[in-house]
């Protein structure tokens, strides 16, 4: 038969004939959404085949002799009442292998190439799998792309995950998992990482749900690369500044020449991890020089030993719209803009300094200069600001305001987020706050706020005016020595919490947008409703 392509998906089939073996020129076979509950011996002789469907039908089990289809790059069998897969071991064409929705108890055997790998996409959600067996991986190391190991019974992820240098995607979500290793902040490539869902204890839950990029940072801080110190510094070697670095002195010629080349295809300049206490007069004209400069959109200076913000620099870099300078030294020196000066408009609309010794005070004294009006995303967490500084409502553009771990101590006043319309985050979490003082009033007539995080400080009360904010979805209240919401209210999450306070004030939904009506708390006053929950 010349027959290369056979579909008979959703046709309520029961069995396929024995006569299928003489289509020995076919491909593509498609049986997905069938009742299938066995499959005939010779379905498995078919040589040349290249992808086979057979997805949410009713097998129970598959023949050992699905390791003689050599030629096989796709093979999706999710959606069965599988509790087994024999041995992949021969089959080292395979690419895609789909086994989510069983009853798996055990990690498969995957192929296990002579040379190479060439698996790129392992998807095992919705399973019963205990554990994952890294040396079922290693053949694939360097071609595994995706990696989904989702809802399954799983206590810990080797440390060994780190070696899968191809890895962009990794879904380990509901599982058991008590902690995540180090080791995954090293996955360069890795660009999505979802665990919520587990009982992750050692991490904020905040931290968790946050992008794969911020807990990839928080996890390197917690331990080295499984490579060494050669291979832990975000494409350079962390040794590679082996020079002085003040003033025009010389920097590694190694290193100008790798920077170089940086940045042409993602638009990120990644100065990460290098030992760098400053931009070199050598260093800085290399990065004006590159060939990619004029398309730079991010530059990330996190974990060196900066104590001052390259701002200066951005004025010849137009495009560059993002910089990141976490884990460094800001707030050691005199100030955070370098005796250069800074640009009158940087065009920055996100700045990361969290995790640094800033003060209010240099906070202050870096926003007065006026130039950094455009941003829409600044995060100061980790900082011993102890206090709020009144310029931060001069930043009218806020998406994303992150004040967590920050000592701030009784209130947020001065804060006024009316003056920000656009704001949907709002982190003080992990502070000393008792109140949101005369705040709370601008608080409650932000329109556009979407997440609230208030856990761990000391507050006695929690405004239920919150709960009338419109687009409001996440507000976290864990950790406060409140008794109005009772715990396990809290512990069911967000949207239980926002709909009893709605209840403590007469309403069963958030009222339309309306910020006259959302800044007359006068008429929430006590009440019957007002009882504890």
């Amino acid at each position: 038969s010349t027959l290369k392509e056979l579909i008979l998906s959703e046709n309520h089939i029961e069995s396929i004939p024995e006569s299928l073996k003489f289509c020995s020129s076919l491909r593509l076979l498609d049986l997905n959404h069938n009742v299938l509950k066995s499959l005939p011996v010779s379905f498995w002789s078919i040589n040349g085949i290249v992808n086979i469907n057979i997805s949410f039908n009713k097998l129970n089990s598959l023949p050992e002799t699905l390791s003689e289809l050599k030629s096989l790059e796709v093979f999706n069998c999710s959606g069965n009442n599988l509790s087994y897969i024999p041995s992949l071991s021969k089959l080292t064409a395979l690419k895609n292998f789909d086994a989510t929705q069983n009853n798996l108890v055990e990690f498969p055997v995957l192929p296990i190439p002579a040379s190479k790998g060439s698996l790129t996409h392992l998807y095992l959600g919705y399973n019963r799998i205990p554990n994952i067996p890294f040396a079922a991986l290693a053949p694939h190391q360097i071609t595994l792309t995706e990696f989904l190991i989702h809802n399954n019974l799983l206590r810990e992820v080797p440390a060994e995950l780190e070696y899968l240098v191809a890895l962009k995607v990794l879904d380990l979500s509901n599982n058991d998992l008590k902690d995540l290793p180090a080791t995954l902040g090293w996955v360069e490539t890795l660009q999505h990482l979802k665990v919520d869902g587990n009982s992750i204890k050692t991490i904020r839950q905040a931290l968790l749900t946050k992008p794969a990029a911020e807990l990839k940072a928080f996890l390197r801080t917690r331990g080295p690369s499984l490579r060494g110190a050669a291979d832990s510094s975000s494409s350079f070697s962390s040794t590679a500044t082996g020079g002085k670095q003040a003033g025009g002195s010389a920097v590694d010629p190694q290193l100008l020449f790798r920077i170089r080349d940086m940045g042409s295809v993602s638009g990120l300049l990644d100065l990460s991890r290098l030992k760098l206490t400053n931009l070199s007069a050598d260093l800085a004209e290399v990065v004006l020089t590159m060939p990619s400069s004029s398309s730079l959109a991010a530059i990330d200076v996190s974990n060196n030993k900066f104590n001052y913000l390259p701002l200066d620099m951005l004025q010849h870099l137009p495009m560059v719209r993002s910089l990141v300078a976490t884990d460094n030294q800001l707030g050691d020196g005199q100030g955070l803009v370098s005796a250069d000066g800074s640009p009158q408009n940087s065009g920055l609309t996100a700045l990361d300094m969290s995790n640094n010794k800033l003060s209010s005070y240099l906070l202050s004294e870096l926003l007065s200069n006026g130039n950094l009006v455009q941003l829409r995303d600044l995060c100061v967490s980790c900082n011993p600001l102890k206090a709020v500084d009144p310029l931060l409502n001069q930043l009218s553009q806020l998406r994303v305001l992150r004040l967590g771990f920050c000592g701030l101590v009784g209130s947020i006043d001065p804060l006024d987020v009316s003056n920000m319309p656009h704001l949907q985050t709002l982190d003080l979490s992990n502070n000393k706050l008792v109140t949101l003082g005369d705040s709370s009033a601008s608080i409650f007539r932000a329109q556009q706020l979407e997440f609230l995080s208030l856990e761990n400080n000391c507050m006695n009360e929690i405004p239920p005016q919150l709960a009338l904010l419109p687009r409001l979805v996440t507000l976290l209240i864990v950790g406060n020595p409140q008794r109005a919401v009772r715990p396990q209210v809290v512990q069911q999450g967000s949207a239980k919490v926002l709909e009893l306070l709605r209840s403590r004030l007469g309403l069963s939904e958030p009222p339309p947008a309306n910020p006259t009506t959302m800044a007359s708390s006068s008429r929430y006053g006590k009440g019957p409703n007002n009882n504890r929950i």
